[in-house]
């Protein structure tokens, strides 16, 4: 089986990348954005994550509603998530339906609407997502783990943001944020299975041909990593603990290295931490080790 990869920048300035996987019979679609939580305005902490929810409320030609019903009727999958660096919109389709999902992607990112009503709603989902990750300990001692080690940067903030903040935002903050980073040279379209590059870049072509502007560029972020130990008391009947070692960025020349240590240690059900604390001594049910790198930083 031989994967072709091809690219090209469109004439708007959005980077494509496809991967034509012989045998395949459906295509998975990512259009990746940079813009994410170190882009949230000085007190307006989670507006990255909640423009994401917002650009799915209905847009000049589909409301909510009929997004959701759209990608059901092509019998495929559809959604976004924003992380520490990036914002994504994904699609998983069979390949006959691409066309279709590239023109529902280009109608969500360049005609949304934001009703007012919906982004209200909005916010209460986002409300219940915080508390619930305040209620689960893993998620809990992640969170502050990074706001220990990071505490002046986003990478150590929450990418929900806080109940007070999600509370004060607006349809205006909403499409300041989208305005400015949601911009073609921010803008990487990529696409794996069964396709042809050429047809593809023509469907992107016109999906997004209306997609215009050219981003500010950033201030410059140092990250320096910070040492300490923090304790939360919770009800519940087990201890979560977490141990946090600041490593390179995510193209750290020792990257791979990097990977293949923390296979070693705690990557799967033979590694070192598993085995002696599991299997053997019968100390803990969960235990593992993983790598998180971003753009700026990384920790172990």
């Amino acid at each position: 089986m031989t994967i072709v990869a091809d690219r090209i920048d469109l004439t708007n300035g959005i980077r494509i990348a496809t991967e034509t996987v012989p045998g395949a019979r459906s295509v998975s679609i990512g259009v990746l954005i940079d813009a994410g939580p170190q882009d949230d305005p000085a007190g307006k902490w989670g507006l990255a994550h909640f423009t994401e929810h917002a650009f799915f409320q209905g847009t000049s030609n589909r409301d909510a509603v009929a997004i959701s019903r759209l990608m059901d009727v092509a019998g495929g999958q559809m959604g976004a998530f924003t992380g520490r660096d990036y914002t994504c919109y994904y699609a998983n389709v069979l390949s006959d339906y691409c066309p279709y999902a590239l023109d529902l992607l280009g109608d969500i990112l360049l005609n949304s609407t934001f009703p007012e009503d919906n982004l209200q709603r909005e916010k209460l989902a986002i409300l219940h997502e915080i508390d619930n990750a305040c209620d689960n300990p893993y998620d809990r001692i992640h969170s502050r783990l990074k706001d220990l080690m990071w505490p002046h940067s986003a990478l150590g903030r929450s990418i929900l943001g806080t109940r007070d903040s999600v509370q004060r935002f607006t349809r205006e903050d909403v499409i300041y944020f989208a305005h400015n980073h949601y911009l073609p040279d921010r803008m990487i379209l990529a696409a794996s299975g069964d396709l042809n590059h050429d047809h593809f870049v023509a469907q992107t072509q016109d999906a997004f041909w209306r997609m215009l502007g050219t981003s500010l560029p950033r201030h410059p972020v140092t990250t320096r990593p910070q040492g300490g130990v923090v304790m939360d008391h919770a009800s519940v009947s087990q201890a979560y603990f977490a141990i946090g070692i600041p490593t390179g960025n995510y193209a750290d020349e020792n990257r791979y290295l990097l990977h293949l240590l923390n296979c070693l240690l705690g990557g799967g059900m033979s590694s070192r931490l598993f085995y002696s604390l599991r299997e053997e001594r019968g100390l803990v049910y969960h235990i593992q080790s993983e790598v998180h790198a971003y753009r700026d930083a990384g920790c172990w």
